[in-house]
């Protein structure tokens, strides 16, 4: 959840943790699991019901489309049956409940306790269309070490608990995580200065937390206080390239109402 721009933050999984692209295996989880092969090649639950999944893809959006294409084929090849949906209202889809895998992505800074509580069991919604999770996924032992690293307040200690709370996402697998977009960002260095990036070494300037980046900026050598304002950020001189956004492949859980749930 957390890119690996910021790493002293960031989790990644051992040799021995990781679980690697296997189609064969993953086909003999489903068998293990006891989802049956069809003779239409779908496969079956032990009620007979076909295994079948609502994909949402955002229409118009070539990089998730192009991927919604391998994703499908080989779901296919395991004998899923996937119905795509590319819909300008994906999100709305997606808010209802009513999607069982859809595309979703966020920029994140050196504080990631916002990402991370909104895959815990307080952002399920009470109603469809309410609550802000972006999985429907609820795990009482990552709330528990989320809410912990909320109020601790020794660095290395917290940092321990960011690396567990990414360790059961990653395990659970309620998001799958394929890549970290890069970001462009570009200024006129011969009009401004000082700009102070996040994290320091070849870090961000507009997608970070706070308002740090502007408190140094200044007029670069030899331009007068009379001209570009620093806020101004013109697209041509250095570029910064900086992988902070995430791209992820979320499995929803479906959407339970309140009496539901009870």
């Amino acid at each position: 959840i957390v890119p690996s721009t910021f790493s002293d933050i960031y989790w990644e999984p051992t040799a021995d943790e990781a679980v690697n692209f296997d189609l064969e295996e993953a086909g003999r989880l489903l068998d293990e699991a006891g989802y049956e092969m069809g003779d239409n090649g779908v496969r079956v639950d032990a009620d007979g019901e076909p295994l079948h999944l609502r994909f949402g893809v955002d229409a118009g959006n070539v990089e998730r489309e192009t991927t919604a294409q391998f994703i499908t084929e080989w779901l296919t090849e395991l004998g899923i049956s996937i119905e795509q949906i590319i819909s300008e209202d994906v999100q709305d889809l997606y808010d209802e409940g009513d999607m069982d895998i859809v595309f979703t992505g966020w920029g994140i800074g050196p504080n990631p306790e916002y990402n991370l509580y909104r895959q815990s069991c307080g952002q399920l919604p009470a109603a469809p269309g309410d609550g802000s999770t972006d999985t429907f996924y609820c795990n009482e032992e990552y709330d528990q070490i989320v809410a912990a690293s909320q109020i601790e307040t020794d660095e290395a200690a917290r940092t321990e608990l960011y690396h567990d709370a990414q360790r059961i996402l990653y395990e659970d697998a309620p998001i799958i995580f394929l890549w970290y977009p890069n970001v462009m960002e570009a200024y006129r260095t011969d009009k401004i200065a000082g700009f102070e990036t996040q994290p320091s070494d070849e870090g961000m300037i507009m997608g970070q937390m706070g308002s740090w980046a502007y408190h140094g900026a200044q007029p670069a050598q030899g331009e007068s206080a009379t001209g570009t304002p620093t806020g101004v950020l013109i697209g041509v001189g250095v570029v910064l390239v900086l992988g902070v956004a995430i791209l992820v492949f979320v499995m929803i859980r479906r959407r339970k109402t309140a009496d539901e749930r009870e």
